[in-house]
This record gives structure tokens, sequence and C-alpha cells, in this order.
């Protein structure tokens, strides 16, 4: 199971226990995947989904509310063998009503039209609300990446308006969404590990987001050990291609004019390069006696540079 799932899995577990939040939640499912319909001259309302955490959510918020119990049906995916579609639909038109009422989707269903996706601002009033929002919407429409492999969470809007609202919504809470457009549809999105987590515990996935940090630490921790490792390596190359390099120059020097022709100071330090070949200058410096830092190791390694390459004795 993907890790998106898994949060879809535990976030549809809770049901806010007061209406107003509930209210909110079953906005953003709506929002996402509600359906209006004429029966007999009167607006019916229901929802469609090919996920069935958000037809069970969306059943039992609708119980919740409205003390009805809503009928369930169940059909295959037309383009696809695997996979079927949840219809859920009320079962009689006071119950609709009430249900478009609660909503506040009056002006909608007087002209049928669901071209314009948003809730109503009244039923996001306070952050409990606004939380449990979030959770429906991500719960309908939002799909979050393997943290082992890239930090992603998206919400996808059929509508500009209702992405502009998800955005605003989040950066209440201090989330730094941004959006895209991508194949006819708003995306809302967040790229940030923090954030991600942010946004997690705002929907009360708290296990996943137990789950997210501890492969963010894991990551963190190999990703610096990888580094250190690197970058030790990568001196340890250095420290090795200089001392061969010094070794060369030495070896050159004592067959042309003898290492004893050195001023003191330099014989000094080729006859301690000789001993000790893999230490670094650093290193090679503290043996001294008196000790020598790294940059007067290193002034002294070039003199004997020059005279090996017959510049200067």
């Amino acid at each position: 199971m993907s890790f998106s799932q898994l949060v879809k899995e535990e976030i549809s577990k809770i049901i806010p226990e007061t209406r107003h939040c509930a209210l909110a939640e079953l906005s953003a499912v709506f929002t996402s995947s509600g359906f209006f319909y004429p029966v007999e001259g009167h607006p019916h309302i229901g929802i469609r989904t090919e996920n069935v955490l958000v037809a069970k959510t969306g059943f039992s918020l609708i119980k919740k509310l409205f003390g009805t119990a809503a009928r369930v049906s169940v059909t295959e995916r037309k383009q696809s063998r695997r996979g079927h579609v949840y219809t859920i639909i009320l079962q009689d038109a006071a119950s609709s009503e009430q249900m478009i009422r609660a909503l506040k989707l009056e002006s909608a269903v007087s002209r049928m039209d669901l071209s314009v996706r948003s809730a109503d601002r009244k039923l996001l009033q306070s952050d409990c609300c606004r939380k449990a929002f979030l959770r429906g919407v991500f719960l309908s429409s939002g799909s979050l990446s393997d943290p082992e492999k890239i930090y992603h969470l998206e919400l996808v809007s059929e509508t500009e308006e209702f992405a502009e609202e998800i955005r605003e919504i989040m950066s209440g809470f201090g989330l730094n969404a941004k959006t895209v457009e991508r194949k006819g549809r708003i995306v809302v999105y967040l790229k940030e590990g923090n954030q991600i987590v942010d946004f997690l515990g705002l929907i009360q996935a708290s296990v996943s987001l137990l789950n997210f940090e501890n492969t963010r630490v894991m990551k963190d921790v190999r990703n610096n050990v990888n580094r250190s490792v690197n970058c030790e390596t990568a001196n340890l190359g250095k420290t090795v291609s200089a001392a061969v390099r010094e070794l060369h120059d030495i070896g050159k020097i004592d067959q042309l004019i003898g290492l004893d022709q050195l001023p003191g100071a330099l014989r000094e330090v080729a006859y301690a390069r000789l001993k000790h070949p893999d230490i670094s200058l650093k290193e090679l410096g503290e043996m001294l006696d008196p000790p020598l830092g790294k940059s007067g190791i290193s002034h002294r390694m070039r003199k004997i540079h020059e005279i090996a390459e017959g510049r200067k004795l």
C-alpha cells in the first residue's frame, strides 16, 4: 500500500464529533465528488467516487448529520475492469433538501450547476472546521509521495476558485502552498518536509505524521553519513595525491644532488615525509620538533618542489 493510501486509511476513520466540523468535511467531499439530479421535479443530491474510503466517509458523515441511511450502489468502472464506482444517494427529497440547505447549495441547485465547485465560507469560520475541511479535501483529491523518495503533497481541484480557497485556508495555517495547472486541473502542492508534517498534523493523521518524521530523520542521517564519507574520501584522495607528488619531488632531489644538500629546514621536512608517507601535512607538522603548522609545512613543500623542478636551491 502506498504512503498516500496509508494516510487516507487513517483519516477516513475520523468522524468529527461536532456538527459544524462534520459539515465542513462533508462540504469538501461534496465539492470534489458531489452531484445533483432531479426526481419528479424535486432536487436530489448525491456523491459519486471511485475511492471506497471517500464513499465510506461520505456515507458516515451523511448518517451523522442527517440521521438517515443513504443508499449506496456499486458499479464497475467503465474504462477498466479493475475497480468500482461508488454512488451515494439520499433516499428521500426531504433529506436531500436538508443536506442542500446545510451545505449552502441552494443557489447552485436552482441552476443544477456544479460548474463552480467551492465550499461556502460560512461553513469554514473556525479553525477546527477548516482543519476538517482540509482532511476532506485530502481524502477526496489528495496524494502524498513516499518520503523515502521525495517530499511532495498535492490536492487536485477542478476549478481555480476551489484551488484558491484551499490555498487560502492552508496559508491561514502558515502553509506556503503553491498552485500549478496540470491536464486542465489546478494542483495545490507542498514540497517542503516541515510544511507537509504540519499539514498531516492539521488533518489529524498522527500515525502517518510519525512515520513521515521517522523516514525523514533516517533519510537525513543517511544523507549526512554519505556526505561525511564522501568528504573524507575526497580529503583522503587529496592527501594521498599530495603525498605522492611530494615523495616524487624528494626522490628526484635525492637522485640529483642528495637530500643532505638541502637547507636544514627543508631537509627535516623531506626526511619526515619519507618516514611517514601516508599522513597529512597537518599531522606531519605536528611530528616535527618544534611542531610546525600546516601553512609552514606547505611553504617548505613548495620550496622542495621548486628545487625538484630545477628552479632554485
